[in-house]
């Protein structure tokens, strides 16, 4: 199932206001830059990265555990990744989308 959302009107946007602050979940690379690609059940996916170094973390917020996952080949600018649950295999899955 894929759901998307749109909306004309910043006033149907509901806002959150009970925000906390998380740590990155990992400090392995400094002066590190963050990218959140998606969720899914509690699970974030998450790119960090600098300009020497990159890692694509399955993240989870709550006990802050993540496990870093192996960074695919191919990656451009044009490229990205989503998170879903693939219920056939009882599995995660992330998807990679771009073009070459």
């Amino acid at each position: 199932m894929v759901t998307f959302f749109s909306s004309s009107s910043l006033s149907t946007v509901q806002l959150v206001e009970d925000v906390q602050k998380l740590d990155c979940p990992t400090n392995c690379i400094p002066d590190h830059y963050c990218n959140i690609y998606g969720s899914c059940n509690g699970l974030v996916l998450v790119d960090i990265y600098n300009r020497y170094d990159k890692q694509l973390l399955l993240w989870n917020p709550s006990p802050r555990e993540s496990i870093v996952l192996p960074h695919p080949d191919f990656i451009s600018g044009s490229t990205t990744f989503g998170l879903g649950y693939d219920p056939t295999s009882d599995d995660y899955k992330i998807p990679k989308l771009g073009s070459l």
